[in-house]
């Protein structure tokens, strides 16, 4: 489905739905070992990284980014072996500064149904 304003550039409408691949661009989900408090591995539980992978734009998320923090958190949290998650960024600038505002003006601006589906993502978020 094609954008018909003639406002913009005529940009396809994003795809809301969440698929089981957390391995979006911009997210990264990995387990490492447990440690216990005297540094010794404990073995058979892991600690779920989640990084937000865009530096270049400050990690600012894009719809795919939150698709996939949803999805990393989602499995994070069914892995039985999982006892922690850590979500950071990467780079030594920021964390995150928020959402993609380049997104939201190509995509967003003037479609209130598509910016609906994409608040409906970032609640789940």
């Amino acid at each position: 489905m094609k954008n018909t304003s003639a406002a913009t550039d005529m940009h396809e409408f994003k795809n809301h739905d969440l698929v089981d691949d957390f391995g979006k661009p911009g997210i990264r989900y990995e387990k490492r070992p447990a440690h216990m408090p005297d540094g010794k591995v404990a073995e058979g539980l892991y600690n779920a990284w989640i990084w937000l992978d865009n530096p270049g734009q400050f990690n600012s998320y894009t719809t795919d980014m939150v698709k996939g923090v949803i999805l990393a958190m989602r499995a994070a949290s069914n892995a039985r072996d999982v006892n922690c998650v850590v979500f950071t960024g990467v780079g030594d600038k920021a964390f995150c500064t928020g959402g993609n505002t380049k997104e939201y003006a190509e995509y967003y601006a003037g479609h209130p149904q598509e910016y609906r589906q994409y608040m409906r993502l970032f609640n789940d978020m």
